[in-house]
């Protein structure tokens, strides 16, 4: 309400400095923001494209090639056992998985030995075996010992206390007999890059 020659009888605005000043910091705010979602998505969808198969980081994957023709056959003879004569649980099933995987041997029976077998491993085997006794032999590390056992029908490796580990491919060459019971190494991964 105005009265004459009082002018504007509503109290004074008050001058507030940060009043003004609030919308260019809202404005960043949300360009800055914006900006991070934008970086994020296409990130996300460089990463995603990068795990299956598209964009340039696929050509960089390993890829198999034989280095040495694969086996035709496993180890002359039939399937080799594997047993646990030491306390490490699961060490059966993984000997016997990496003698598969690397060496193309037939695996029979995997368990636990009848007896705890303090010391290095041994093969136990019938003397019409000796060639399949000796190449599985050549695959352990340390060398285990070789038993002549009549009553086998099968060679049976019987993992002791001192196992370390399957013998790479250049020792298994190394040291396995020069027979046709040999089984040939699987092919080893190198890196394609085409």
């Amino acid at each position: 309400m105005t009265i004459l020659g009082r002018g504007d009888l509503s109290p004074p605005r008050r001058y507030r400095p940060g009043a003004r000043r609030r919308w260019p910091r809202l404005l960043l705010t949300l360009v800055v923001l914006a900006a991070l979602a934008a970086g994020g998505w296409f990130g996300w969808q460089r990463w995603h494209d990068d795990r299956h198969g598209g964009g340039p980081a696929a050509v960089l994957r390993p890829c198999v090639t034989p280095t040495t023709p694969p086996a035709a056959t496993s180890v002359a003879g039939p399937a080799v056992n594997v047993l646990n004569g030491s306390l490490r649980s699961g060490l059966a099933a993984r000997v016997a998985r990496g003698m598969h995987r690397s060496f193309h041997v037939a695996i029979g029976r995997v368990g636990n030995a009848p007896r705890f077998l303090r010391g290095s491993s041994s093969v136990r085997y019938p003397t019409k075996l000796s060639g399949q006794a000796n190449a599985v032999a050549a695959m352990i590390v340390p060398a285990p010992r070789l038993v002549v056992a009549a009553a086998a029908s099968r060679v049976e490796l019987d993992i002791g206390t001192a196992y370390q580990r399957l013998a790479t491919v250049t020792e298994y060459r190394r040291n396995a007999p020069p027979t046709s019971a040999t089984p040939t190494p699987a092919p080893t991964a190198s890196s394609c890059h085409s």
